[in-house]
Order: structure tokens, then C-alpha cells, then sequence
């Protein structure tokens, strides 16, 4: 095996992956005063064989207070999704009525009183109909708007709508229309965290060599790299691109409540990574990837 020519860094956060649980904690781990000199960089945090585009993504905080009703029928609490960016595989409502019947003819008619009703019918008008952004004023095809998680409790109901954007949309666009819907419909909105498009040239020496990798250690020769409506941890630091671990096709289970990958599957994704460290940063690779400065 030919000697490393380059330094390389591996950077791991106990938080970034294990739990989806918001903004990309990790920046703060591995940007140091020499990120302009980084060359190359992979993050096994997207699909193989090589992702080269990444939607842009923004997620914000809506707010209501939510005062005691004095109504037949009134919300306690209401729990729905564990992070912005992950499937909720539940979702649960606690209702209090003197009579059973009651809450039954309250959900029939989906009438529940006081500001805990009002919650409900905004999450109704708002996200019943589509999951696009032109239910936020954002018609350009491409944008998404979906209610990640939701609470209702002490007296305060929290919404942190996930929202994935195209070009050539900004996330100041996204943020401006978040804002102003928020506050048509009774909420007050606060920025969260905006993570902005990435793309690397497809047909350029860092996306080539990674999937020459991939080619050879996967016997497909057919496969291009991908743009995807995600986003990845490569959006850390310069000239990085998503490289698996999600092999081409089913089954995908990411961000399920059965997220998981197949012992065999782990084998092959070492095979690949050692493969792709040793291109960018060995002996060899000294034609491949040459340096990229950050803008």
C-alpha cells in the first residue's frame, strides 16, 4: 500500500450519531483554523455511490400559549415527533371532559375548546391539505414544509416545522415566509438553525475518485452520483461530499423507527471507506484531488 502523502483527520461526536435531535452540533467539534487548507473530504452520512448536491435546510421554533379552558372538552398535552428531521412514529393527545362522550363528539366534529383548540385547527388548516411550501407562500417546486415535532405542555404549545429547499430559493426566502405564517396564524416564530445548499462539481476530481472507489469495491458500473433532498454532515467543512453508508436501492430505513444496517452491509461500507481514505490521501492520489479553498 502506498505511504499517506497528506495528513488526515477523523472526526466523531457521540451526539451527531446516535441521536437526530436538531442543528448540526458537530461544526463546532471540527472547525478549527485549518479548515482552509483541508484538501478533500468524506462524511458516511448520505448514500452511495456519491452524493455531489444537498438541499438546503432551515428549521424554526413557533410558539403559542395555550391558557386553561374552561370548556367541555379541553387538551392537556399533545406529543407527536422526537426530532424535525425524523419520521414520528407516534403521536399522542391527552383530552379532559367530564363525560366520555363528550370527547367522542368533540373529535367527531374535531372541535375542542379554548386555545388548546385553537392549536389544533391552525396544525389542521396548515398541514392537512399538502406538505409543500406553498402552504407558507414558497410555490417553487422542490420545497417542502412538514411539522417535525410538536408539543403542548405547561401552557405552552412548540411546533418546529423542517423545511428542505431547492435552488433557487434562499434560506433568507424560506425564513421571511415562516415568519409571516407563523404569525397569520396566531404563532410566534423564532429561527432555529439553516444549514445552506451544497454542491460540488459532479464531474470533478473529489466526486471521481470516490466513485471509482465505489465501482470497484461494488462490481456496479453504471452508477452516477446523486443529488439528493437531504442534508449531511459534508456541509461542515469544505470540499466534502456524502459517501454511503446506504447502498443503491431497498430497503432504507433511515430516520425510522427501525433505522438499522446489515452486518454484511457494515463490512462492505469498511472496505469502502479504507479504499477512499487511501485515494484522497495517499501516494496516489496526488493527480486526483488537488487543493480547494474555501470561499
Amino acid at each position: 500500500m502506498p505511504p499517506w502523502t497528506r495528513t488526515g483527520r477523523l472526526a466523531a461526536e457521540r451526539h451527531a450519531v446516535t441521536n437526530e435531535t436538531g442543528p448540526i452540533r458537530i461544526l463546532t467539534h471540527i472547525r478549527t483554523e485549518r479548515e482552509q487548507d483541508q484538501i478533500a473530504g468524506l462524511c458516511p452520512d448520505g448514500d452511495f455511490p456519491v452524493v455531489y448536491a444537498e438541499k438546503g435546510f432551515l428549521w424554526a421554533d413557533w410558539t403559542m400559549t395555550v391558557h386553561p379552558s374552561g370548556g367541555p372538552v379541553r387538551l392537556l398535552s399533545l406529543e407527536g415527533g422526537s426530532a424535525p428531521n425524523v419520521v414520528p412514529d407516534r403521536a399522542e393527545a391527552m383530552l379532559e371532559a367530564e363525560w366520555p362522550e363528550e370527547v367522542a363528539a368533540a373529535l367527531d366534529r374535531a372541535r375542542i375548546d379554548g386555545d388548546g383548540g385553537e392549536v389544533v385547527r391552525s396544525l389542521n388548516a396548515t398541514f392537512n391539505r399538502a406538505l409543500y411550501g406553498e402552504i407558507v407562500g414558497l410555490p417553487t417546486p422542490g420545497v417542502s414544509v412538514s411539522p417535525g415535532s410538536c408539543r403542548v405542555e405547561n401552557g405552552t404549545a412548540r411546533l418546529v416545522p423542517d423545511v428542505p429547499f431547492p435552488r433557487p430559493v434562499t434560506d433568507e426566502e424560506v425564513w421571511s415566509a415562516l415568519n409571516l405564517s407563523a404569525v397569520a396564524r396566531g404563532w410566534e416564530a423564532r429561527l432555529i438553525d439553516r444549514l445552506p445548499l451544497l454542491r460540488v462539481e459532479p464531474d470533478g476530481p473529489l466526486v471521481r475518485s470516490l466513485l471509482e472507489v465505489f465501482r470497484a469495491e461494488s462490481g456496479m458500473k453504471d452508477v452516477v452520483p446523486r443529488s439528493v433532498g437531504f442534508t449531511t454532515y459534508a456541509k461542515s467543512l469544505p470540499n466534502t461530499v456524502a459517501f454511503g453508508p446506504l447502498m443503491p436501492g431497498p430497503p432504507d430505513t433511515s430516520h425510522e423507527p427501525d433505522e438499522s444496517i446489515g452486518v454484511a452491509d457494515r463490512a462492505f461500507q469498511a472496505r469502502c471507506y479504507a479504499r477512499a481514505i487511501q485515494a484522497l490521501a495517499g501516494e496516489g492520489a496526488g493527480g486526483v484531488v488537488r487543493p480547494v479553498r474555501s470561499p
